[in-house]
Order: C-alpha cells, then structure tokens, then sequence
C-alpha cells in the first residue's frame, strides 16, 4: 500500500540478496514487473561466492538478465591505499589501538583485500597485546571471526565440493585437474562438477597453465583445519600416490613429504633418499643435504 501510494521515484535497498527466500524474491518481481507507470529501481549487495546455478536468487537474478532490467558492478579486492584508509577508519574507532604500531603491509597481505579480513586482522593487533612474535601470530593465525565466516561459506558447499576443496587443501600450492582427479577418491566428472562449483563459488580461482589455486591462503588454512587428523593422514597418502604416478623426478622431495604427513614412513624414506639422489646430480647441496637428514631422522 506504501508503495501504491508513493508519487515519488522509490529506490528499494536490499543488503544481502542471497539470504532471501521465495516469498520474498517473489514479492520484488511482482513489484518491478507489475503494470505501473511508478519508477522503482532496486538496489541489491550479493555475496556471489554463496550462490550456485541451482540457487533460487540466482534463478531471480538470471529473470532479470532475460528482461535487461540488471546493471551488475562487481568488486574488486580492496587496494593497498585503500585497506590503509580502513585500517586508519579502525584506529580512529578504537582508540584502543592508536597505542599499537599496526603493519598496514602485513594487514594487506593476510587480508588479501578483504575488507571484513581487514578489520579482524587490525582488531586481532589489540587482541595479541605487546607480544613480541605477534607479526607470526598475525600471520599464521586467523581471528575467531574470520575463521567463523570462512567455515560458513565451506558449510555451504556441496559435500562433493567440500570434499575436492579439502583434497586440494592439503595439497597445499597450485594443482591441476589430473592430481585432482588422481588424488580424489571421487568419479573424474563429478570432481569435474565440484572444481566448477568451487569456481564460481570464488574459493578457487584459475591459475597459470591450467592449474588451479585457492581464492586467499585463509581459506585453504580454514579447510585444511576442518579435516580430522586420520583424514589428513589419508589424504596426503593418496596425494602422494598420486604425485608418484607422474614419475617427474623433481617431485620426489614432495611425495616424501606428503608420505610423511600419511604416516607412511618407509615410503617416505624411500622418496627423500631419491629426493637427495636427484638434488645432488644437479648440485643442489642444501637440498641434497635437507632430504637426506629427514630420511635419517625418520629411519632413526
């Protein structure tokens, strides 16, 4: 009736799209397609890495791309000059935190231009007080907060996705579709299915040469902390495996890592021997050396 009654140009605001259900969505369609000469512009947030294809607000959202009545302006992370000024904005707020020489440049790093990272890492500063190691707290650790909206966003997944993203967590650096598909216990197609999601869910991102890579390393950690330690274990064994089918010697040191992390020690001592083999035909001492004490250290 409100809306009937109104002579002027309305803009109906709507902060987080994605959590609306079909009543609602269903009420906004009726309202920006009824028969009315009213002008009635709908301003709308939406978080696109909680969206699926088979999402309802994604269903609303591609109804309004078929009738050309959407303007999408997507985000970027924020910018080093900007996460200084939130960072500045935080400080001003609290004034708790002006007693605290905060690293903007690590700020940025750890929050990958995140803004909600942004603040609960300048937030944290204060949490970790004077401790003299608090730049590695920083930069190892994730605030509760943070960590509580990256498991939300993991909870939402498929469990299909959830299950490619905890593999390729613990692989731990880029990958490609033929590690996902040899180290995943699932069909290749439906790993296939799962990397896509993953993808426009914004917790992978493509990669050079056709790999893949999580969106921010918070979100690898986050997924790799959610695995139970028999779980890890048997991961990094089928990782393992699965590296040494490519039979690429310059991989030996990581299958025996991975092998180690399995708890498949003798496997790993065999691969860090080949590891240092392999390091000392090309001269590489250091690397030589470092393979040869693990296998040592393990064998011991």
């Amino acid at each position: 009736m409100a809306v009937e009654t109104c002579e002027e140009p309305l803009i109906l605001f709507v902060d987080d799209l994605q959590w609306c259900d079909d009543d609602t969505l269903a009420w906004i369609a009726f309202l920006l397609n009824r028969d009315s000469d009213q002008r009635i512009m709908l301003l709308a947030t939406v978080r696109s890495e909680n969206l699926t294809s088979d999402n309802i607000v994604s269903s609303f959202i591609h109804d309004l791309v078929q009738r050309d009545q959407l303007t999408e302006v997507s985000l970027a992370p924020l910018s080093s000059l900007d996460v200084d000024l939130l960072v500045e904005a935080e400080i001003a707020s609290d004034p708790d935190l002006a007693q605290f020489d905060i690293d903007h440049e690590q700020v940025f790093q750890g929050s990958g231009g995140n803004p909600l990272f942004v603040i609960e890492l300048t937030r944290a500063w204060k949490q970790l007080g004077h401790y003299a190691d608090r730049p590695a707290l920083l930069t190892n650790s994730m605030s509760d907060a943070v960590q509580s909206v990256i498991d939300q966003r993991l909870s939402l997944l498929s469990e299909n996705a959830q299950s490619v993203a905890s593999v390729a967590a613990v692989i731990g650096r880029a990958f490609s579709d033929e590690l996902s598909f040899s180290a995943n216990s699932l069909d290749a197609e439906v790993v296939a299915d799962a990397t896509a999601e993953l993808l426009e869910s914004q917790v992978l991102r493509e990669h050079q040469n056709s790999t893949y890579l999580f969106v921010h390393d918070c979100i690898r950690e986050a997924a790799y902390e959610r695995l139970s330690l028999p779980r890890r274990r048997l991961y990094h064994s089928q990782i393992a495996t699965a590296l040494s089918e490519e039979q690429d010697s310059s991989l030996h040191a990581e299958v025996a890592s991975h092998y180690e992390r399995g708890g498949r020690l003798p496997s790993a001592i065999e691969y860090y021997e080949k590891a240092a083999q392999y390091a000392s035909a090309r001269v590489e001492c250091s690397d030589a050396l470092n393979s040869i004490r693990q296998a040592i250290l393990l064998a011991d």
